[in-house]
């Protein structure tokens, strides 16, 4: 085959037109100025987690009872040590023209190892009555004894009785002292102790001295008449009559006796004080003669009340600016007992209005200064060591213008208390008291 002609060479190529420039770009626009704007707070280091809540704190614990005073230690430790001396007692008695008993409870204390108990002359005894017995109830054994009196002074509200022998009781260990009340202060806290309103429970009081030898207040109201009394006060009730009253060492200085309530319902209550039945106790325990034994008072054979304010302007004339004098001491007579050793009196009897101012050289008193007239007259030489023949020196009126007076010496021999004066006091008798 014939050889393929050369191809024809193609034509060149136009050359391209050449490309439109390309329009100048626009200058750059000025960069804006960075803002002003300041920086940002750094932000805030995360917060720490918060740490555990504390366990809640324990409740507090209640505040502790107030400890107790020193009184109230005192008192509670002197009832636990002699609460097993206090006694029940039970009087049975036929009054005149019953024809059935009755009874009448009170208290009492045994005061030694022999069992010997001290009361209140009037829980053991009435007038115009037959006692038929006597019955002491010990808490140390719940059981209750047949008892005998031993030995009384009605005039100041002491007895001392005892179970019958043959009986055995279980008798305390423990016995309280005496203490002379005439040392007992005005102030002191005291106690009383007893069964009151005749249950059988064992009660407290506590309270205050008021007086340690006074005459007892409700003889203002012609009631129970005990001279030399211890006062306090404490409240007490019915039954406890014959209870022992106590300092707060545990001393005895007092029997409890009788309640007198005055303006406003204020109460006082009281009894004979230590220094008298101290000697009352003594004596009738140490005779050796047969039972009941009676303390023999001695007695003048008058009645009497303190020489008060009002007297006294009778007696004593003002001063010349309207003063006058006043005495702290003395007793206004108001009766004077027909044949009594008062009625004898020299160089002459004792008178209606005369004041006793002094006992054989002694300055006599309700004041706390002063001892009372009676505690000399019925004391006096009770043991035999003395003399029955005493001094008295009186103010009186020696007649005419009001405020003359003389004073007098007397003397007087004093005499037992007659059976018809020596009854057993009681605040339901009416007795005028009598020295």
């Amino acid at each position: 085959m014939g050889t393929t002609g050369a191809m024809g060479t193609t034509g060149a190529m136009g050359t391209t037109g050449a490309m439109g420039t390309t329009g100048a770009m626009g200058t750059r626009g000025s960069t804006g100025v960075t803002g002003a704007g300041e920086a940002g707070a750094i932000g805030s280091t995360g917060a720490i987690g918060s740490t555990g809540a504390i366990g809640s704190t324990g409740a507090v614990g209640s505040t502790g009872a107030i400890g107790a005073t020193g009184l109230e230690l005192a008192t509670a430790g002197v009832y636990e040590q002699y609460i097993d001396n206090v006694i029940q007692i039970l009087m049975v008695f036929t009054p005149t023209g019953a024809t059935s008993p009755v009874g009448a409870l009170g208290s009492g204390y045994v005061i030694n190892s022999s069992g010997d108990i001290v009361t209140c002359a009037h829980v053991i005894n009435v007038p115009d009555a037959v006692i038929n017995e006597l019955w002491v109830t010990f808490f140390t054994d719940n059981k209750t004894y047949r008892a005998e009196t031993v030995g009384y002074d009605n005039h100041h509200d002491v007895a001392v009785i005892r179970v019958v022998s043959g009986q055995t009781p279980l008798y305390p260990t423990v016995f309280p002292t005496w203490r002379d009340s005439r040392l007992v202060k005005i102030g002191e806290g005291c106690m009383a102790m007893g069964h009151p309103l005749g249950a059988y429970i064992q009660s407290v009081a506590k309270g205050t001295v008021i007086d340690n030898k006074s005459h007892d207040p409700t003889s203002s109201n012609s009631a129970i008449a005990i001279t030399e009394s211890i006062l306090s006060d404490f409240e007490t009730a019915g039954g406890n009559s014959g209870g022992p009253i106590f300092d707060l060492n545990g001393n005895l200085i007092g029997i409890l006796a009788f309640t007198a309530t005055g303006d406003n319902n204020y109460v006082i209550n009281g009894g004979a004080a230590s220094h008298n039945v101290q000697r009352i106790v003594d004596y009738i325990l140490a005779l050796t003669t047969p039972i009941p034994r009676k303390f023999p008072s001695k007695y003048l054979g008058v009645t009497y009340s303190p020489f008060s304010i009002n007297q006294q302007r009778s007696f004593y004339p003002p001063t010349t600016s309207g003063s006058f004098r006043f005495d702290s001491y003395g007793y206004i007579v108001k009766t004077v007992l027909g044949g009594s050793p008062a009625a004898s009196a020299t160089p002459s009897p004792i008178q209606v209005n005369d004041v006793i101012l002094e006992y054989n050289g002694t300055k006599v008193g309700q004041n706390n200064d002063f001892l009372p007239l009676s505690t000399f007259i019925h004391f006096q030489n009770y043991d035999g060591l003395s003399t029955d023949t005493v001094q008295l020196l009186v103010l009186r009126h020696a007649g005419g213008a009001t405020g003359s007076q003389v004073t007098q010496l007397l003397t007087v021999t004093l005499t037992p208390i007659p059976a018809a004066e020596d009854y057993p006091l009681s605040t339901t008798q009416g007795y005028e008291p009598i020295a």
